[in-house]
């Protein structure tokens, strides 16, 4: 039995026509009423369902399927005749004076993470070659410059390597190489396939795009491994481990008051509020203290006049396994500055002055969450489209990671009860309304869910779909574990030599009896649970209602 609340707030034009599109679609199904999986086309959900229901559009029926009532094109126009000529937040807003509305100044990829895998580990020449460099370094207790150049500058190896958190938790690197443009990590030994993550700098992505800064890192890579052993670097596979978009909205100065109309999915928040002097203190001891090497460059242009932002809605906004961390995998911990310019030439490109206020309103992906992250597939049976494995192929889909994040934008939300609401967004306190993620997005944040990041993609609805997947030799080692725990229990071997064989013959012979006495077929079982994973189920002919029908045809004629 499903229990639905008598309290429901009236749908916006926007619900409406999406319901009307599921109206027309349960009308043309048989006995007007779907049953779950629910179909992708038009987008359905438990929750959209739940609240046609208030207004008496569908109901729960026992068998558990949600069924349409004749009655509902008469429904959907007293809805539609009930609302006001001119919604609120459906008509474009009037004209304001352009020095006081929000607009986005740029946006663009801040930082980005990418894993190297190879099985085999990195070539021996090319560790041996590190360990000189080292063994240099700890003995003039410096940095060392290696021959190898990235973006046109060498690297530099420093004297010790990262080892993992006081907790044991994250990634140990044997070698640190980096230069102004990229930070590079390489173990000996490969971990799962890991050997290395390249980390680009702001000033790298900003300078030559991101497309472009990854291509560049490719070609260095390349060479350095062709320096060791040609050919090595085919091997190797390229993994997204964090990106980070971000929004620079001008004309938008957050406070603290506006806490309580932030609506996020983060089961932790954090606030972190940066001055000037926190700014220049954090670029000042950047190297010796291991902080983000972005915040170096970017100390020197933030303006004389900025003393800090009101809020940093970067911490609010980080997305990962735990969305609640802000240290990276390996231990050490980035330092989160807001600014007010990175380069000062796009922003005004963009329309931005130096006395408009600008905000920053940052996006942190991490591998937890972009491994989960995908888009479900409209065709029945198909498995769901993922693309944040392969870094380039993410870049093709900044503006789906941007909707997942901040929400689709309003001319997109064709399914207002359906797609997601987004990780995070400003909303409009409604008196009327005790329910939050009911409230009207803030005419701002609209703004910011309309930034571009490429200039003709649209917005696909993401959602985190964990992957699962079992491991045949896994499995069969906690089986063996079972069969000895089995055999040890029963006792029956204890004197005797025991052998795999004889437990499970007895094991099965067990299995058959009750099976028996249950009335079950284990091949049908077994069928069942491939439904249950997902997976395709062949037809199955059963030779006994075919011998029935058989027999039956023959005495009608």
């Amino acid at each position: 039995m499903v229990f639905i609340s008598r309290r429901a707030a009236p749908p916006s034009r926007r619900h409406l026509r999406h319901w009307e599109r599921v109206c027309r679609y349960l009308d043309a199904q048989p006995y007007r009423a779907v049953a779950l999986p629910l179909p992708a086309d038009p987008p359905m959900s438990v929750h959209l369902f739940k609240r046609m229901a208030a207004f008496r559009l569908v109901r729960h029926r026992d068998d558990c399927r949600w069924q349409l009532s004749p009655r509902w094109r008469g429904v959907l126009q007293r809805l539609w005749d009930r609302l006001p000529p001119d919604e609120p937040g459906n008509e474009p807003a009037g004209p304001e004076s352009s020095r006081d509305t929000p607009f986005i100044a740029d946006t663009g990829v801040d930082t980005l993470y990418v894993n190297l895998k190879v099985s085999d580990g990195l070539p021996t020449a090319l560790i041996n070659r590190c360990d000189d460099l080292k063994a240099v370094a700890q003995t003039e207790d410096r940095t060392v410059e290696t021959p190898w150049l990235a973006f046109g500058a060498p690297l530099s190896l420093y004297k010790s390597g990262v080892g993992t958190s006081s907790k044991g938790r994250g990634v140990s690197w044997s070698y640190i190489l980096r230069n102004g443009m990229v930070m590079l990590l390489l173990r000996k030994s490969p971990l799962s396939g890991l050997v290395g993550s390249a980390r680009l700098s702001a000033e790298c992505l900003w300078s030559h795009g991101a497309r472009g800064a990854l291509d560049r890192l490719r070609d260095d890579l390349a060479s350095m491994w062709a320096s060791a052993e040609p050919g090595s670097f085919r091997q190797v596979i390229w993994q997204l481990s964090q990106i980070h978009l971000c929004a620079d909205v001008a004309n938008f100065a957050p406070d603290p008051a506006d806490l309580s109309r932030l609506l996020t999915r983060s089961r932790k928040r954090t606030i972190h509020i940066p001055s000037l002097q926190d700014v220049e203190s954090a670029a000042a001891g950047a190297l010796e203290a291991d902080a983000s090497f972005d915040d170096v460059w970017l100390a020197g242009a933030v303006p004389p006049a900025w003393d800090g932002v009101p809020l940093d809605l970067l911490d609010l906004a980080s997305l990962d396994s735990s969305f609640a961390e802000h240290d990276d995998d390996d231990g050490e911990h980035e330092e989160d500055v807001v600014y007010a310019d990175e380069a000062g030439a796009a922003h005004t490109v963009g329309g931005w002055q130096q006395d408009m206020p600008l905000t920053r309103v940052e996006a942190r992906f991490r591998r937890g969450v972009l491994r989960e992250l995908a888009q479900q597939s409209t065709v029945p049976r198909t498995m769901p489209v993922r693309w944040f494995d392969d870094p380039w192929d993410c870049l093709d889909h900044l503006q789906d990671l941007w909707a997942f994040f901040a929400g689709l934008p309003p001319e997109a939300d064709v399914a207002p009860d359906v797609t997601h609401r987004g990780w995070m967004r400003l909303a409009v306190p409604d008196a009327d309304d005790t329910n939050r993620s009911r409230w009207r997005p803030d005419p701002t944040w609209e703004t910011l869910q309309c930034a571009r990041f490429q200039p003709d993609a649209s917005s696909a609805a993401l959602t985190r779909l964990p992957r699962v997947r079992h491991d045949l030799a896994q499995v069969d080692a906690e089986l063996y574990g079972l069969l000895k725990l089995r055999a040890a229990l029963r006792g029956e071997y204890l004197d005797t030599t025991a052998t795999l064989s004889q437990e499970l013959r007895a094991f099965a012979d067990a299995m058959d009896e009750v099976d028996a006495r249950r009335g079950r077929d284990f091949a049908e079982e077994v069928r069942e649970k491939a439904r249950m994973l997902g997976k395709p189920v062949p037809m199955r002919s059963d030779t006994a209602s075919l011998a029935v029908i058989d027999t039956l045809g023959g005495a009608l004629c």
